[in-house]
């Protein structure tokens, strides 16, 4: 066992590589916090608040002895329904854990181990440990609260648990230079109740505020976490004198039973749950996905914070139409001539430059988007797609009163293109600033261009020069045969400084067409290879027939070698819409050669897997588009 790895889920791998706001969550709240199947409701629940407040959620665990940073669904009820029969994970246990192939559920301690790992620096619990009652007798202090204070993690919580001494938790933290904030009040909350009668050390009234806080503390190199302590909500406290009551009563039953250590905790939960009759339970629950809201919060202002102080881009600079894409399909009885069909209609962000973009986005390439969007509904809709997926919008333009590009398909009840209509007249207006492009990108140009047909011939033409003054890849998406025709319309400048053409077939004639001297009986790609002198590679798009690889070759008789790679045949109720599909295709082909450095055949192979999982997603870019599923699908193909 030469090393251990980190599993990530797609959702958390695609945050973490895009610079998205994440959230940890532990493991231990779900199988020893709790009751089954209250734990598991609230576990989902708490995932829930946290994706609504912008993040993505990462519960940890180990799992089978793999250290997984997200689970599925399947993995949360499992450890739900296990509860106390899962291992309790703190730092001294994970290796053990991990060497045996054990299933463990992390402490406070342990998660914020792994997060600090994987690079997640918010973490939402209930409430950390602390020094027992008699801690100054017994030694019995949480390991959470070393932890804390050397790996930088900030553990958003309702305070320390009531059932400890929380005087001397506090001391220790401060001993320990861990910073204690209380969120919007200057007394430690104490779990169950806002009130512990302790003072905060510190005290933040704000998301952005803790967010800067975090910052600082990393870029001073200090180390440590923090503690943020977020008091219970009025409307969900428990009953102070109540809840004391019940403690105290616990603690004599532990002590009566010999109840010591890692069972302590869970015990006087339980018990402290029956005494009160549920209340505090329905408090526990209470908070925590308040704790959730509070903490993505802090983890989005975190993420715009970072963005803000780094590069924008490093990766493609996409240029083209952004907009609306509004999906008609039919139903079984399919789509009549002259009358309506009976089908469904779908509403999500599209065009083909804001696809690709969002696949390069999703796949970690950080890439920048230049286009101009209105301020109507549907540019909402853009501004959103382009957080989500990790997209620099600094070059997207927004037009009082203009109207943002849409995209109207009819499908067939197969999910195949019948017809379609496009309006992406505002992109005509865009224009081409080096210094503004140079500026999203830190002063340099972007490693490599991308320009879809909707881009007029004018700024083509500026494209072609600046990539060519810079000896820039730069990729033209057709978009369609009335608009493959601006190859040739843009002129020289353009079609001399294009690097790679990815047409489908009917595309590939317009391309040749629109290009001096091409004869009718002339072969398209030997032409294109002759007229656009830096080409180095053509990509045919086929549909489900695959697609073809065309490469400069000076050596073969028409210019080029070419390689056909048939596509894996999906079955007909697995393809859900065709939509965006050569989009996802030619994103990961670029990601794939200029961001991992692939040879253009396992470029291709990686294209069409990533096009597969588009194939049968509801929207022209899948939500589970990421690096891992990409590969893993290509994987899953040459098998």
């Amino acid at each position: 066992m030469d090393s251990i790895e980190i599993t990530y889920s797609p959702d958390v791998a695609s945050a973490l590589a895009a610079g998205l706001p994440v959230v940890a969550l532990e493991s231990t709240i779900v199988a020893h916090g709790m009751p089954y199947p209250e734990n598991l409701v609230t576990a989902r629940e708490v995932e829930a608040t946290v994706k609504d407040a912008g993040a993505v959620p990462a519960t940890i665990a180990i799992v089978d002895g793999v250290i997984k940073v997200g689970l599925t669904d399947s993995e949360l009820e499992r450890l739900a329904a296990m509860g106390p029969k899962v291992a309790k994970v703190s730092r001294r246990d994970v290796a053990a854990i991990v060497a045996r192939a054990a299933t463990g559920a992390t402490t406070v301690a342990a998660t914020s181990l792994i997060a600090a790992r994987a690079g997640i620096a918010v973490f939402v619990t209930g409430g950390i440990g602390g020094v027992h009652r008699g801690g100054e007798l017994s030694m019995d202090v949480s390991a959470d609260l070393a932890e804390l204070a050397r790996t930088p993690v900030a553990v958003v919580c309702a305070g320390a648990k009531s059932i400890l001494d929380i005087p001397r938790t506090l001391e220790v933290l401060e001993t320990a230079g861990v910073p204690v904030i209380g969120y919007g009040t200057d007394e430690f909350p104490a779990f169950f109740t806002a009130h512990s009668g302790s003072a905060a050390p510190l005290r933040m009234d704000s998301p952005a505020e803790i967010a800067r806080m975090v910052a600082a503390s990393a870029a001073l190199g200090l180390g440590g976490g923090a503690v943020i302590g977020v008091p219970i909500p009025d409307n969900a406290a428990a009953d102070g004198a109540v809840i004391e009551a019940a403690i105290s009563r616990a603690l004599a039953d532990a002590d009566h039973r010999g109840i010591t250590g890692r069972a302590l905790t869970p015990f006087l939960l339980e018990r402290v749950a029956h005494l009160t009759g549920g209340a505090s339970l329905e408090s526990n629950i209470a908070l925590v996905l308040n704790n959730a809201k509070v903490g993505a919060a802090i983890a989005c202002e975190l993420a715009a914070l970072r963005a803000k102080n780094s590069a924008s881009a490093a990766g493609p600079l996409v240029v083209g139409g952004a907009g609306l894409d509004v999906v008609g399909t039919a139903g079984e009885t399919g789509l009549v001539a002259d009358s309506s069909a009976p089908g469904t209609i779908s509403y999500a962000p599209g065009g083909v430059a804001l696809n690709i973009a969002s696949v390069l986005g999703r796949l970690g390439a950080r890439p920048a988007l230049l286009t101009r969007i209105g301020d109507d509904v549907p540019a909402h809709a853009v501004s959103r797609q382009l957080e989500t997926c990790g997209v620099a919008s600094e070059l997207v333009t927004s037009v009082p009163g203009g109207r943002t590009g849409s995209y109207l398909a009819v499908l067939k009840s197969t999910g195949s293109l019948a017809y379609a209509v496009a309006d992406m007249a505002l992109v005509d207006g865009l224009d081409f600033d080096a210094a503004a492009v140079e500026a999203a990108y830190n002063g340099a140009p972007p490693p490599v261009i991308i320009a879809d047909g909707n881009c007029s011939p004018r700024l083509l033409r500026a494209i072609g020069a600046y990539a060519a003054a810079h000896s820039l890849p730069l990729y033209f998406e057709p978009t369609s045969v009335a608009k493959a025709g601006r190859l040739g319309s843009a002129g020289p400048d353009f079609t001399a400084a294009v690097t790679c053409l990815t047409p489908n077939e009917a595309e590939l004639v317009a391309l040749a067409q629109s290009t001096p001297d091409f004869g009718a009986t002339a072969c398209p790609l030997a032409h294109l290879f002759r007229v656009c002198l830096r080409l180095e590679f053509v990509v045919v798009k086929a549909g489900a027939r695959g697609a073809l690889l065309a490469v400069r070759d000076a050596n073969a008789t028409d210019g080029y070698t070419s390689l056909v790679m048939p596509a894996e045949q999906l079955p007909a109720s697995a393809i859900v819409d065709v939509t965006g599909a050569g989009d996802s295709l030619l994103a990961a082909f670029v990601w794939a050669i200029h961001t991992c450095g692939a040879e253009p055949a396992r470029a291709l192979a990686l294209g069409q897997a990533a096009a597969r999982l588009t194939l049968m997603a509801p929207s022209a870019v899948s939500e589970h588009l990421t690096r891992a599923a990409v590969e893993a699908a290509a994987r899953a193909s040459a098998l």
